[in-house]
């Protein structure tokens, strides 16, 4: 049962990582487009500080598991996904364009 357990656990260290990873690329190298409507930069800004917070946490709990390579690589992809969630965090926090976008590049065309 503790295998089963571990195994979940790098899954899904491994795509919450995965999707944090991808944003703050995204977030990073795409230009935004116009702001969206008033609370959507809310909801977002929430779930990438949650799936940040949640990923550290699975982290924490996972340190402790037996040694595997799907834990260590689990390990490697989780660290990298909870610096890009970081990252997607402080983009907000650079312009006001970016607290409504979670671009970092303005558009192109204003």
């Amino acid at each position: 049962m503790a295998t089963t357990q571990a195994r979940n656990n790098a899954l899904v260290i491994t795509l919450m990582a995965a999707v944090l990873v991808w944003g703050a690329a995204s977030a990073l190298t795409v230009p935004a487009g116009e702001f969206p409507p008033a609370p959507y930069h809310l909801v977002i800004m929430g779930l990438d500080v949650a799936m940040t917070l949640i990923l550290a946490v699975l982290l924490a709990a996972e340190r402790n598991a037996e040694r595997s390579a799907r834990k260590l690589g689990a390990m490697a992809l989780g660290s990298l996904g909870v610096v890009a969630g970081l990252v997607q965090i402080a983009i907000r926090f650079t312009s006001d364009h970016a607290w409504w976008t979670g671009h970092f590049p303005a558009p192109v065309l204003n």
